[in-house]
């Protein structure tokens, strides 16, 4: 019956279902809330002894009790038969036939935690010799562990299942698997020298690239970047140099296209690459953008420079169509992989493709009025009139005309009249097909008045505050 109490109000504490069975508490005379479990009829089947417990996981639940001192922790099964004894300070769930336990272990009168893994027969398939467990792989195959090996430092490596470690060499990091490969840093005395060498190791602990590298990035599509005597160069899979290390800097793309500098010609860093890389891409179509003496070029997956390092600057604006924007002599021109140059530096700038146009500024210095918008193909579809323009989206882009914004279409028509004292760029808008926020001011309040418009210019019922 719908409504119908099937469980009794008479507990403290209660958790969800897992695997049929649910914990409950209930507080005794002194306060103390005591856990148990129940089935899904609401019948007791474990009493409310425990004074924490977890889920029930591969038919175990891990259990604690500090009724006698110090809390001691195990597992029961689900007839709340004590399975493993109580004499861990800690235990994790089981998956995959193992669980996590801690221990506390001294070392003269300092107590430390230590980490090992047992079996479902209460084995210990891991000693208790772990600081950490760091992060599983391969539905708890392999695994990153840190022992300590004496007071002073921490060693990293990497353990199957059983608790056999699959690394030879000390690490004082390891990253997490990407590609199959996984950044390792050597192992430094940090007492004595700051500086740490990078390299990889795969799956099986072996070391596939040396740790003999300055600074690293995580494998993307196959490539990564190596730092070594002040230089960047390309490495495939295998460690092979795909290209010479002799760049002064290399650049990645996002994922929307976006280029980030790792280093500069000055050698100065601007973004660490040990484990911060995971949304990076090297390439964009396979090519990558790299410096030589202060000049910028491409080099694609095979190591060729299919751009020459002879540009002051070069942007990607467009991934599908492989462009770039360059500069020479303090001016912007597109440069496309195997077409060359197809447009001549004339610009004072160019803005990345959108709706397959560009933004371009009028570098002749010949009016105010310097803004226009290019094809793919390099050519001008709408003539450097307009003293400010957005970006094309959705077929419309603002425009700004005697101090005020309106929108034109990609034929340079005008579709709604400059009105507004901020315009932003179209965004698809659900029932109201696109929509814009824009802000208008009579002039004489304080506060501008922020509201949504549609691809028409009509205003919407939606105030923004």
């Amino acid at each position: 019956m719908k409504g119908e109490i099937v469980i009794p109000l008479i507990y403290d504490d209660i958790s969800s279902f897992s695997e049929g069975l649910a914990a409950v508490g209930i507080k005794d005379d002194y306060g103390r809330t005591k856990y148990g479990f129940i089935n899904g009829r609401g019948t007791l089947v474990v009493k409310p002894e425990y004074t924490s417990v977890g889920n029930f996981s591969e038919g175990f639940a891990s259990v604690s009790d500090s009724t006698y001192g110090d809390e001691q922790s195990g597992f029961i099964n689900k007839k709340g038969v004590k399975i493993i004894p109580f004499s861990y300070k800690a235990v994790g769930d089981f998956k995959g036939g193992n669980a996590p336990i801690t221990k506390l272990e001294y070392e003269g009168p300092i107590g430390y935690d230590r980490l090992g893994k047992i079996d479902r027969t209460g084995k210990e398939i891991i000693p208790t010799i772990l600081d950490q467990i760091i992060e599983e792989f391969d539905d708890g195959e392999i695994f990153i562990g840190v022992e300590r090996n004496n007071t002073y430092f921490k060693i990293y490596g990497l353990y199957d299942k059983f608790g056999k470690k699959l690394t030879s060499n000390y690490y004082s990091d390891i990253s997490s698997f990407v590609e199959g490969f996984a950044m390792v840093r050597s192992h430094t005395d940090f007492r004595y020298t700051d500086k740490s060498l990078y390299g990889f190791i795969n799956k099986k602990g072996v070391e596939i690239v040396a740790c003999k590298y300055e600074d690293i990035t995580h494998f993307r599509n196959g490539i990564c970047a190596v730092f070594l005597n002040g230089k960047w160069g390309l490495l495939n899979q295998l460690g092979e140099n795909i290209t010479p290390i002799k760049y002064d800097e290399i650049n990645l793309v996002n994922d929307e296209g976006h280029v980030f500098s790792i280093i500069n010609y000055r050698n100065e860093i601007k973004l660490s690459p040990f484990f911060s890389l995971n949304k990076f891409l090297f390439y964009i179509n396979g090519y990558c953008i790299v410096c030589s003496e202060k000049k910028f070029g491409v080099v694609d997956n095979q190591g060729h420079e299919v751009v020459p390092c002879k540009y002051d600057l070069l942007t990607l604006i467009d991934s599908k169509n492989k462009l770039f924007s360059f500069k020479k002599n303090n001016k912007f021109g597109v440069i496309s992989i195997g077409k060359g140059e197809i447009v001549s530096p004339i610009f004072n700038e160019i803005r990345p493709f959108s709706d397959g146009l560009a933004a371009c500024k009028d570098g002749s210095g010949n009016s105010w009025s310097s803004w226009g918008f290019i094809t793919t193909s390099g050519s001008v579809i709408i003539p450097y009139k307009y003293f400010e323009v957005g970006d094309f989206h959705h077929g419309l882009a603002a425009f700004k005309k005697d101090g005020l914004w309106g929108y034109i279409n990609k034929f340079d028509e005008v579709v709604i009249k400059p009105m507004f004292s901020v315009a932003g760029d179209f965004k698809e808008g659900a029932e109201h097909g696109c929509i814009a926020l824009v802000h208008k001011w009579d002039g004489k309040s304080p506060e501008h008045d922020r509201f949504l418009i549609n691809g028409k210019g009509k205003r919407l019922g939606i105030t923004v505050i």
